[in-house]
């Protein structure tokens, strides 16, 4: 919501999930706060069909790469949605957090880096995401 709120009517979100009810519970909050820039998607975690065809500014990748057993397939999808100057932020578990996944499901912060550089996204620094959480921000450059 955030995010819808600050680029206004001059922008649009697509919010993307694999469960209707998390889109439901998205679409009722913004229609409570009179939010019309939203478009909702299903969208399987292993990422086969992406449901959005157009280059976008910003991907917000929140808590899912660690849900999803192959991370290859995601890279190729976040690849054809971005355009030079796109940014991508990537908050998932820490390795060292108390709660969460099992750690073989958690992220490995340097696989990550090499693998959206493997797409033209630079990494540019490590964001604070709190207690649990890691956060990584790129841009893409190429």
């Amino acid at each position: 919501m955030p995010i819808a709120k600050i680029i206004g009517k001059k922008g649009h979100v697509f919010v993307l999930d694999a469960k209707k009810e998390n889109l439901s519970i998205i679409k009722k909050r913004a229609e409570r706060e009179g939010l019309e820039n939203l478009s909702y998607y299903i969208a399987p975690y292993e990422c086969t069909e992406m449901p959005v065809n157009t280059k976008v500014d910003l991907i917000l990748c929140s808590n899912v790469l660690s849900i999803i057993k192959d991370t290859n397939n995601v890279f190729p999808k976040i690849k054809k949605l971005s355009k030079k100057g796109t940014k991508l932020v990537i908050i998932d578990w820490k390795q060292a957090a108390d709660i969460g996944p099992k750690k073989k499901d958690r992220i490995n912060e340097e696989d990550i880096i090499l693998k959206a550089g493997k797409i033209g996204f630079n990494f540019k620094k490590l964001l604070s995401a709190g207690p649990y959480h890691t956060g990584l921000y790129f841009v893409k450059e190429k």
